[in-house]
């Protein structure tokens, strides 16, 4: 009997699939962690160069040619078996992490995809957590500005109806702005400025 996916469906999958690839990066791929987040890794030399995020079960990489023929060749190699990869492009959009990438000549955008329309607004301690977790994981993809609201939403063990009515407003704010999410703004480097 041979297994091909033994953990897809549980819960643990993720984390398992999330070690062993993360640790395949470091020792075949010589990538070292960031220094903003654990999940986004750097190659550790100039040459070949890659940038590679990790979520759970979704790679999503910035890299030369050099870099993406190696990542393949050694992915052969470990015998991984890995979705094909796909080119961002302007006719082209990406799916990653529950969100929608597309690129414009200037710029990218990123939007949650679906999760918006699994929303409700709460009546009850139960759909509370439910809908809470719904709109965090929203927030944390796609629009950081429900992140405070949500997070102080998580603080309440047993939501009274003060609790429910603020977080109804933040559900709702989610609901009907479900197309609002962020885009990418390509800066000249050369004559950014911080005020």
């Amino acid at each position: 009997m041979k297994v091909i996916k033994p953990l897809y469906g549980i819960a643990e999958a993720g984390t398992h699939w999330w070690s062993t690839y993360f640790k395949h990066h470091h020792q075949r791929l010589r990538m070292i962690t960031s220094s903003y987040d654990p999940c986004l890794l750097v190659t550790s030399e100039s040459k070949p160069f890659g940038i590679v995020g990790m979520q759970t079960d979704d790679t999503l990489i910035l890299c030369d040619d050099e870099f993406c023929q190696l990542e393949e060749t050694e992915l052969q190699n470990a015998g991984f078996t890995a979705k094909p990869k796909v080119e961002l492009t302007v006719t082209t959009p990406l799916m990653f992490n529950g969100c929608t990438l597309t690129k414009t000549n200037d710029t990218m955008d990123m939007k949650q995809k679906k999760q918006g329309e699994k929303l409700n607004l709460v009546t009850n301690a139960e759909d509370y957590r439910i809908q809470r977790a719904r709109g965090a994981y929203i927030a944390s993809v796609c629009q950081p500005e429900a992140c405070f609201d949500l997070s102080a939403a998580a603080q309440h063990r047993d939501p009274g109806p003060e609790d429910i009515a603020t977080l109804n407003k933040r559900l709702k704010w989610q609901m009907e702005n479900q197309m609002r999410g962020l885009k990418f703004i390509q800066l000249d480097l050369s004559t950014a400025k911080l005020f």
